[in-house]
């Protein structure tokens, strides 16, 4: 009897040993309820990497029990059966990001030596800097008097001075600027001057004086 009672107890720690699984907690944080549901309260809360071992598997749920005797039951698809930590996963994707950059920087440079390899020719170098000189200052605009042809840089000091050609006695500009080449609109007189134009004298304008046409 005895005999059979002691076979009994070592089959049963047989089972109970061989029945039992070693996991490890395959997210950040992992929360140990009461039963197997998310309706039961969260009792304790595990880290990643942790292990845990598994006393019964219920459909979804698995019941753990941690080295410290504590119980209860996680999601069974948030264990598994090698160790991973937080950090290696981190060292992992590092890694892929690294090797991802160093392929994307080969495949570049391949194809500026494919392609861009006519750039290094002495002769189209310079062609391309006589086409578009370096910091060159754009033109400044200069603004001319449509009555007297006095010109100057800055429109307010042109328009405050005095033109005895001018109807208000003071310069006025011509629309569009300075032009290659200015017409009378009394006589059909023309000159590369406007200064010249106007001081000149015309029969047919009532000042005497040739007038642009604007």
């Amino acid at each position: 009897m005895k005999k059979t009672l002691l076979t009994f107890g070592l089959l049963l720690i047989t089972i109970l040993t061989f029945g039992q699984q070693t996991k490890y907690v395959d997210t950040e944080e992992l929360n140990i309820r009461a039963g197997a549901g998310t309706k039961y309260e969260v009792v304790n809360k595990i880290s990643q990497g942790q292990k845990v071992t598994v006393l019964t598997e219920h459909g979804k749920w698995s019941e753990i029990e941690l080295e410290n005797g504590t119980k209860g039951f996680v999601s069974t698809k948030f264990l598994s059966d090698s160790q991973t930590s937080s950090s290696s996963k981190g060292s992992d994707k590092k890694n892929s990001w690294i090797g991802f950059v160093l392929v994307i920087g080969f495949v570049l440079y391949g194809l500026k030596k494919l392609f861009g390899g006519s750039s290094s020719n002495p002769s189209n170098s310079s062609q391309r800097n006589s086409s578009k000189p370096i910091n060159e200052k754009p033109a400044k605009q200069i603004h001319i008097c449509k009555y007297c042809g006095t010109k100057n840089e800055d429109l307010w000091r042109l328009t405050v001075q005095t033109c005895h050609n001018s109807p208000t006695k003071k310069h006025q500009p011509l629309e569009g600027g300075i032009q290659s080449e200015y017409l009378c609109k009394h006589c059909g007189t023309k000159n590369k001057d406007l200064w010249r134009l106007t001081v000149q004298t015309c029969h047919r304008s009532p000042t005497k004086k040739h007038q642009p046409h604007f």
